[in-house]
């Protein structure tokens, strides 16, 4: 068994070890506990995998990287016996996820997933998009103000990440055509895990509120669109003997030569409110990774 272990673990084989582990209960008891084969797993894939990834990229394992008290326990080669099942934990873990074939939300294995460690699950490209709001979302279709407060109650509990997209990346995230300011230009957004948002927002109740508002915001952005067209009409009153075109056109020519504005300044009302979304974005709170850092007794 110590002879076929290692040649999986030379090859960087971590699913077959899984697949021998499920063989018997001898076969599970004895991989389960052997350090060397995980430890080893353990470190030609963080070898393999930071090589080429940057921690600004998709919110999976990219943004967990090795914890530096973890880090200091493994470079130990005299690992504490009452510590060693705790870590063979965590790294039993890790692999098991990272080499998950399965998505963990509809269990297909037709298509390619990819591990998310925040969710503790691999999923889907098409689960993905089913599961994911923006910011934009909640806050055309469900009318949700974001404040400090909501991100405070979010904190630890609620899987969502910042991330700025092109047109043709942010379809792997979500296809809804409301989710997003501007169809062609790249944005900047926050995207909320919409089983999570059950824990916070009763989303739909809201959906079922927002069809009187959204009729009742139909009729008062009519009005402020006007009052608006007449005092831009007014104060170009000076250029219509240079310019004959109608007063439509030169409006046109006016915003296309601005920036567009940004949906930020209305959905959250401060930049303290940005930030507080940012200092907790991607974090789940882990009771056993964080006894587990604490060097307290317990099982992950």
């Amino acid at each position: 068994m110590d002879k076929i272990l290692e040649l999986m673990v030379r090859k960087n084989d971590g699913l077959s070890v899984i697949k021998l582990s499920m063989v018997n209960r001898g076969f599970r008891a004895y991989i389960r506990t052997h350090w060397t084969t995980w430890m080893g797993l353990y470190q030609r894939w963080t070898r393999k995998y930071f090589h080429y990834c940057s921690v600004q990229n998709l919110p999976n394992f990219t943004r967990r990287p090795m914890p530096q008290w973890l880090q200091q326990e493994l470079s130990n080669k005299h690992v504490r016996p009452e510590r060693t099942d705790q870590l063979l934990g965590f790294l039993r873990r890790v692999l098991v996820l990272h080499h998950a074939t399965c998505c963990g939300m509809c269990g297909s294995t037709r298509h390619k997933v990819v591990p998310y460690w925040s969710l503790g699950m691999a999923l889907c490209s098409f689960c993905v998009q089913d599961n994911l709001v923006t910011d934009v979302q909640l806050y055309e279709r469900y009318f949700v103000s974001f404040s400090r407060q909501l991100a405070l109650d979010m904190g630890g509990n609620t899987f969502f990440f910042w991330m700025a997209t092109t047109p043709q990346q942010r379809t792997a995230l979500t296809i809804d055509r409301i989710a997003y300011p501007s169809p062609t230009m790249q944005t900047a957004n926050f995207y909320f895990w919409k089983p999570h948002l059950a824990r916070h927002l009763d989303l739909p109740r809201l959906a079922s509120e927002a069809r009187p508002k959204a009729a009742a915001a139909t009729i008062i952005r009519a009005h402020v669109r006007r009052s608006l067209i007449l005092v831009r009409t007014s104060r170009m009153r000076g250029y219509t003997l240079k310019d004959k075109r109608p007063i439509h056109a030169r409006l046109m020519q006016k915003d296309l030569t601005k920036t567009g504005c940004s949906v930020y300044s209305s959905m959250m009302a401060a930049y303290s409110v940005h930030n507080a979304f940012l200092q907790r974005q991607d974090y789940i709170k882990d009771t056993a990774m964080e006894a587990l850092a604490a060097g307290q007794a317990t099982r992950i």
